[in-house]
């Protein structure tokens, strides 16, 4: 997202925002500020939110990121299927930052 920004997009689809939307939006508040520092460790937070979730597990993975933050993400719908219970566990340890 905050390559994106720096690019001058004005925004862009972000898995992450699923399930942490607010570090998806302090990240852009603090760019706009121009406290590229602060847009710069919030990103740090996201990447890997964003690698191992979104980008190893996809639908399935956001699904249980929302599960496991308290929101509702439900079943994957045919033809995808369900995460392991392994990954289910990976999945809630980092979101909260274990």
């Amino acid at each position: 997202m905050l390559t994106a920004l720096e690019l001058r997009c004005q925004g862009g689809i972000v898995g992450v925002a699923c399930f942490a939307p607010g570090l998806c939006v302090q990240l852009v508040r603090e760019f706009a500020r121009g406290n590229r520092a602060a847009a710069g460790a919030l990103q740090e937070r996201i990447t890997p939110l964003d690698k191992e979730i979104v980008g190893k597990l996809g639908p399935a993975g956001v699904k249980a990121a929302m599960d496991a933050v308290g929101l509702y993400g439900g079943p994957v719908r045919p033809p995808l299927g369900p995460i392991s219970t392994a990954d289910r566990e990976r999945v809630s340890a980092l979101v909260r930052g274990d």
